[in-house]
């Protein structure tokens, strides 16, 4: 949910579609009151929509698991997105919201 202590869109309901975070209009009116000389560039990345193999390899391997939960953490996730992404977590995803999906990319 968008916080009222920023800035938000006059429309702005605090949830996107997946209902997990601020509309992309609020997410914009909020970083605009930041400083862009904070800023050299914003890198945005779409996830695999079915899981990635890479995920599932590193979060099965301790030795690649833990070191990759702790960069996570770093950059501000909670390392739990590395088993987010997993196959078999994104697949047990996308069957239980068959319907819902199929209704928006129809």
């Amino acid at each position: 949910m968008c916080s009222s202590l920023v800035p938000r869109c006059e429309n702005c309901t605090g949830q996107t579609r997946c209902g997990k975070g601020p509309c992309l209009e609020c997410l914009h009116i909020q970083f605009t009151h930041i400083s862009h000389s904070l800023f050299v560039c914003w890198v945005a990345l779409q996830a695999p929509f079915a899981g990635s193999p890479i995920a599932d390899g590193v979060a099965s391997q301790d030795l690649l698991r833990w070191p990759s939960e702790v960069a996570l953490e770093l950059f501000g996730d909670d390392g739990q997105s590395l088993h987010d992404h997993r196959m078999d977590v994104r697949g047990a995803y996308l069957d239980e919201n068959a319907e819902e999906i199929a209704e928006i990319v129809a």
